[in-house]
């Protein structure tokens, strides 16, 4: 599979300890490092819910571990412009524009999306396809 990486898709992996193989952007690097740090992720306790929230250096060492196989593919400034004026057509508001951009990087290296924001993409693929996450992990090998 050609695999487009978006970062729920990427979070979901270093939760699972893994470094998926396909592409991202580098903005994915800073939304990682921006949930690890910030909100951190939702963890099962003896005591129910919690929240692990990682130190910064736990975070770039997550990172680092979790984005070994991935190459990227970024957006040229007059791509973005481009990419922007399409939205305006498409409608796309807020902060919706970051997935609109993960699309067109996906659509650079003619992957399909892997993300657990299916619903964030699905107005937005055009001729793109989401990929099963769980399918896409099964694939990535363990941290090294």
């Amino acid at each position: 599979m050609n695999a487009y990486w978006d970062t729920s898709g990427l979070i979901r992996a270093a939760r699972l300890r893994k470094a998926p193989r396909g592409y991202t952007r580098s903005h994915s690097l800073a939304e990682f490092y921006a949930v690890m740090t910030g909100r951190g992720l939702t963890v099962e306790t003896p005591e129910g819910k919690a929240q692990w929230v990682f130190s910064p250096a736990d975070a770039v060492a997550a990172a680092t571990a979790t984005f070994a196989n991935l190459e990227w593919s970024e957006l040229q400034p007059g791509e973005v412009k481009s990419a922007l004026s399409a939205a305006v057509v498409a409608n796309v508001h807020g902060a919706n524009i970051h997935d609109w951009l993960h699309a067109r990087a996906a659509a650079a290296c003619a992957a399909d999306v892997v993300t657990l924001n299916a619903r964030h993409f699905e107005p937005i693929l055009g001729g793109l396809r989401l990929a099963n996450v769980a399918e896409a992990l099964a694939e990535a090998p363990d941290w090294a």
